[in-house]
C-alpha cells in the first residue's frame, strides 16, 4: 500500500511539474517572440528608409534583438519540444538574411501568441 501511495505521489509530482516547466516555456518562447516582432518592425523600416545610413542602423537594430530572442527561445526549447523549430530558425539568423527568415518567424511567433497550439 505504502508503495502505491509513493507511486501516486511521484506521479502527480512529475505531472505537476511537466506543466510548470510546459507554462515556462510558453512564457519565454512569447519573451523571445516580443524580440522577434521589434526586429521585423525594424526590418521593414529599414527597407522603406531612404537614408541608407539610417537603414544600416536600423538593420544592425533588428539584427540585434533577433539575437536577444535567441537564448530564450533556446531555454524554451529545452523545456519544451514545441519551441525547437523557433530557437532552429532564429539560430539561422548568423547565416540566413532575415528577410528569408521573417515567414518562419512570424509562423512560429503566432503559435506562441495563440497559446502555443
Amino acid at each position: 500500500m505504502k508503495r502505491v501511495a509513493f507511486l501516486v505521489c511521484s506521479l502527480t509530482l512529475f505531472i505537476s511539474l511537466s506543466a510548470c516547466s510546459t507554462s515556462d516555456a510558453l512564457s519565454l518562447a512569447r519573451q523571445a517572440c516580443t524580440y522577434v516582432q521589434s526586429s521585423i518592425n525594424q526590418y521593414n523600416a529599414a527597407t522603406k528608409n531612404k537614408d541608407p545610413k539610417a537603414a544600416s542602423v536600423q538593420y544592425a537594430s533588428a539584427l540585434l534583438d533577433l539575437r536577444k530572442a535567441e537564448p530564450l527561445a533556446s531555454i524554451a526549447a529545452g523545456e519544451d519540444t514545441q519551441w525547437q523549430a523557433l530557437q532552429a530558425t532564429l539560430s539561422e539568423s548568423s547565416r540566413v538574411p532575415e528577410k528569408n527568415l521573417i515567414y518562419s518567424l512570424t509562423q512560429q511567433c503566432q503559435s506562441a501568441k495563440s497559446g502555443g497550439v
